[in-house]
């Protein structure tokens, strides 16, 4: 019989009216060394768990590598802001340089690419604090054997930004992107497990950028999740953990949250997977209409005066990107049919819509591609809008099932080429929603595009899906409607990009499909239009 280990006496022993005399087994308490020992075995055990993933990283590098070391498209030699600038305060101050490490560049080369990294990419998507960061930098080239390895990782995380966002810096005989990045690379378990402070998110949310364009989006899906987790410990979504705070920093905690956001709604869009973030579980007001004070983020006329809050509309379009995933990629979007699809997608084309609508008109497309007066906002307008163009043209012929983005669409408009071309009777030609309106903003888009001067691989990784959503659109425009007033343009706009295509094909699968099936469908049109006259 067993014992139920009651006591003093188990309910066995008392029916039977017997003494218990069964002593169960104790178990001792791990003693001061065994616990230290338990304790030492779990912290390795996550050390090995984050040293695979440095493992699993060291892949992308080499890929990354050869992405930098491609140029696609003929490119600038510099970028030039006429008349109208993103504000940036101008920091900077001769400092007297300490020892640095071989390999690294000296403070006399270090700090003017920091300084046009935060002119650049940081004064429309502000990452970093731009007063803080360069006395951080200034700090650690006059101590940099102080060794704290969150603020060594701050360092290489922004010069590795400025060579990748904006090629500053590629001039210098010392670093790129991938030594910077490897650097970064070193310091991720003492950046990840120690005590988390704003640094600590920033420098992942830094990587996350860096791996923002690769083709394979794995490690930054890794590190915005990691970010994310690391902001929330933080408490930045949530406006009451910043009540103890000075405006600077409550202002700089908000902007780190903001970039987490953007990073996450994009890259889960882009890898057809549900953001991290949930907007109910925000307590922050969005970045601000009206200029009050710093002025990072907004774009600013020649006399001073802030126009326009560039990161608060790419926050806003953050906000449409996870609305889109829910129309197209969603569990409950796949189980709908075309016309719940439709009506389900037409409240987020008019919030698309609105948004175009508060667009300065000095910074509409349409104008900023006639206009010569802004030529270095014209490539970070077009990153904008290329988010805009993307959002829609999911909307329009997105799929859950696609191979590459808008593979179905692809298919249906290729066998109605095939049965026109073949002299086969069709109804008509498949016309998603909103067909008229996509294939105008392409326009608009493509023009804008035909205008930037400072053509990168970062610039092309960027806007490549816009761009490829672009020709999609223009050519079903000119299969559904063989005769319209743009067809000129539309004809030699597309015939031009296939051109550009021609080298990212060489080295992407999914471009390179792209590339094959517009061929293909450009051949049916020019059929048809012959066929038509």
């Amino acid at each position: 019989m067993r014992c139920d280990g009651q006591r003093p006496r188990c309910c066995n022993c008392v029916s039977y009216k017997s003494d218990c005399t069964y002593k169960a087994a104790s178990r001792k308490a791990p003693s001061r060394k065994q616990g230290l020992l338990q304790q030492r075995r779990h912290d390795e055990d996550l050390q090995a768990r984050v040293k695979r993933l440095e493992d699993q990283l060291g892949g992308v590098l080499e890929k990354l590598e050869r992405l930098e070391k491609t140029e696609q498209f003929p490119a600038s030699s510099a970028l030039a802001c006429n008349n109208v600038l993103p504000a940036v305060t101008q920091v900077t101050q001769p400092v007297q340089q300490g020892p640095v490490s071989p390999g690294f560049p000296p403070l006399h080369v270090a700090l003017p690419i920091v300084e046009g990294y935060l002119a650049t990419f940081n004064a429309f998507l502000p990452l970093f604090h731009p007063e803080d960061l360069i006395k951080t930098v200034k700090d650690w080239y006059q101590n940099p054997d102080a060794g704290d390895p969150v603020t060594w990782a701050v360092i290489n995380v922004v010069l590795a930004l400025a060579h990748h966002t904006s090629s500053l810096g590629d001039g210098s005989p010392i670093g790129d992107a991938t030594t910077y990045l490897s650097n970064v690379q070193s310091t991720l378990t003492e950046v990840i497990m120690r005590d988390t402070n704003l640094a600590n998110v920033q420098v992942l949310l830094g990587v996350a950028v860096l791996f923002w364009t690769a083709e394979n989006l794995g490690p930054a899906l890794i590190y915005i999740g990691t970010a994310l987790r690391l902001a929330h410990k933080l408490g930045l979504h949530m406006r009451k953990h910043s009540e103890r705070c000075t405006a600077t920093e409550k202002l700089q905690r908000d902007r780190v949250f903001w970039m987490a956001y953007i990073l996450d709604r994009d890259i889960s869009l882009q890898s057809k997977l549900a953001p991290i973030q949930l907007d109910n579980d925000i307590d922050l007001d969005l970045p601000p209409l009206r200029a009050e004070g710093d002025l990072t983020g907004f774009i600013c006329t020649a006399t001073g005066q802030p126009k326009m809050n560039f990161f608060r509309a790419r926050v806003e379009l953050a906000k449409i990107q996870g609305m889109v995933y829910d129309c197209v990629y969603s569990a409950a979007a796949q189980s709908m049919n075309t016309d719940e699809a439709a009506r389900n997608a037409a409240p987020v084309l008019h919030l698309l819509d609105e948004w175009s609508a508060q667009i300065p008109h000095e910074f509409q497309a349409a104008t900023l591609s006639q206009s010569c007066c802004f030529p270095g906002l014209s490539r970070y307008f077009c990153m904008l809008y290329s988010v805009h163009l993307s959002c829609r043209a999911l909307l329009s012929f997105g799929s859950a099932s696609d191979s590459y983005h808008y593979s179905e669409w692809m298919r249906f408009l290729r066998d109605y080429g095939v049965k026109v071309a073949a002299g086969l009777a069709v109804q008509h030609a498949p016309t998603p929603p909103g067909l008229q309106a996509l294939a105008d903003a392409a326009r608009e888009y493509m023009r804008l595009f035909t205008t930037v001067t400072m053509i990168d691989t970062f610039f092309i990784r960027m806007t490549l899906c816009a761009h490829n959503s672009s020709l999609i659109s223009l050519v079903t425009d000119r299969l559904c409607r063989s005769r319209h007033s743009a067809i000129d343009f539309d004809t030699q706009i597309t015939k031009t990009a296939l051109q550009n295509l021609e080298e990212i094909a060489s080295t992407t699968e999914s471009v390179r499909c792209i590339r094959d099936d517009l061929r293909q469908l450009c051949s049916y049109v020019d059929m048809i239009s012959i066929m038509n006259d």
